[in-house]
C-alpha cells in the first residue's frame, strides 16, 4: 500500500485530472468563443449596418443592426454548415474540435493514472509517475495546439466575417470585424493551468521520495566514527 503522503499528493493529481476533464467538456459545449461585431458596406462603400456574431465551436448566434439592407434571417446558425464554402476555415476548425477531443480522452486517462497510484504501487513505467507526466503535457499540448489554431483561424483568416456570411444580401460585403474572445476560449488556460499543477504536485512527491530514498543510502564513508570503528 502506497504511504498517507503519497496517496494525498496523486488525490490531489487526480483532482486536477477531472478537474481538467469537466473544463474541457465546458469548452467544447459552450458558445461564448467570440463575440464580433462586423461591419456591413454595400458595394460603393458606403456604411449601412452592422452584424453582432456569438459562436462557439458548434453553434452561434448573429443580430443585424441598421438593417434595412439587411435580409432576415434566424439567429441561430451552424458554425460548420457556414463554413461550408472556405476549406481552410473549415479544416482548422476541425482540427480545433479533434485535439480538444484528444485532449480530453488525454485527461481522462491522467485520471486513471493518477488515481490507480494513490491505492497502489506500480511497477510499470508507464502507469507511474511517468505516465502522468506524458498524458499531462499531451493533454496540455493539444490545448496550446487549440488556442493558437482558433487565433491564427479568427485573426488571420477572419472567421467571424465567414461564419456571419449568411445574413448578408448579395449586394451587401462584410468588411470589418472586432473580435473579443469568451469565457469558452479562456477557459483552455485553466486546463494548461491544471496540468501544469499536476506535473508540478507529482515531481514534487517524487523529489521529495528521491531526497529521502537517498539519505538512508549515504555511503559508508559518511557514516559516524563510532559506527566505522565498530
Amino acid at each position: 500500500m502506497p504511504s498517507t503522503k503519497k496517496t494525498l499528493m496523486y488525490l490531489f493529481g487526480f483532482i486536477g485530472s477531472v478537474g481538467a476533464c469537466l473544463v474541457i467538456c465546458a469548452v467544447l459545449a459552450t458558445e461564448n468563443w467570440v463575440s464580433a461585431t462586423i461591419k456591413c458596406k454595400n458595394s460603393n462603400g458606403t456604411f449601412e449596418g452592422i452584424v453582432n456574431v456569438n459562436y462557439g465551436l458548434f453553434k452561434g448566434n448573429e443580430k443585424p443592426q441598421i438593417s434595412y439592407s439587411l435580409k432576415e434571417i434566424t439567429s441561430l446558425f451552424s458554425v460548420t454548415e457556414s463554413l461550408k464554402g472556405d476549406s481552410r476555415n473549415k479544416i482548422l476548425h476541425i482540427l480545433i474540435v479533434l485535439f480538444l477531443a484528444l485532449s480530453l480522452l488525454s485527461s481522462l486517462v491522467d485520471a486513471g493514472i493518477t488515481l490507480y497510484n494513490s491505492v497502489s504501487n506500480p511497477y510499470e513505467t508507464l502507469f507511474g509517475p511517468v505516465g502522468v507526466y506524458i498524458w499531462s503535457s499531451i493533454s496540455g499540448i493539444l490545448i496550446l495546439l487549440s488556442i493558437i489554431l482558433f487565433v491564427v483561424n479568427t485573426e488571420e483568416f477572419e472567421l467571424s466575417i465567414k461564419v456571419a456570411n449568411g445574413s448578408i444580401t448579395d449586394t451587401m460585403e462584410l468588411k470589418e470585424s472586432k473580435d473579443s474572445y469568451g469565457y469558452s476560449f479562456w477557459l483552455m488556460l485553466l486546463v494548461l493551468a491544471l496540468h501544469i499543477f499536476i506535473i508540478l504536485i507529482i515531481y514534487a512527491y517524487q523529489h521529495a521520495s528521491y531526497s529521502h530514498k537517498k539519505k538512508q543510502q549515504r555511503p559508508t564513508e559518511n557514516a559516524p566514527k563510532e559506527i566505522m570503528l565498530y
